[in-house]
C-alpha cells in the first residue's frame, strides 16, 4: 500500500511541475502559476496520507479525494478520514 503512497506523491510533483511549466508559457503571472502548481501537489494528499498509514479504508478515501476533492469540503473530509485511526 505505501508503493500506492509513492506512485501518487510522484505523480503530483510531475503534475505541479507540468502545470507550472505550461501556465508560465502561456503568459500566466507567476503567481498564479505557482498557485495552480502548489494546489496540483496539495490535490493527492488525503490519498497520499491514507495510502502510507496503510488506512483500512485507503481505496475509498482515494475515490472520495478524486471524485470530490475539487470541492473544498470533499478535500476536507477526504483528508479528516485519512488521518483517523486505523481499524485494529
Amino acid at each position: 500500500m505505501r508503493l500506492y503512497a509513492v506512485i501518487i506523491g510522484a505523480l503530483a510533483i510531475v503534475l505541479s511541475i507540468a502545470v507550472l511549466t505550461i501556465s508560465t508559457s502561456y503568459g500566466f503571472p507567476s503567481i498564479i502559476a505557482t498557485m495552480w502548481a502548489l494546489l496540483a501537489f496539495l490535490y493527492p494528499v488525503p490519498a497520499i496520507v491514507a495510502f502510507a498509514r496503510e488506512h483500512h479504508n485507503a481505496i475509498a478515501i482515494a475515490l472520495l479525494n478524486l471524485l470530490l476533492g475539487w470541492t473544498f469540503l470533499g478535500w476536507v473530509a477526504a483528508l479528516v478520514w485519512s488521518v483517523m485511526s486505523k481499524q485494529r
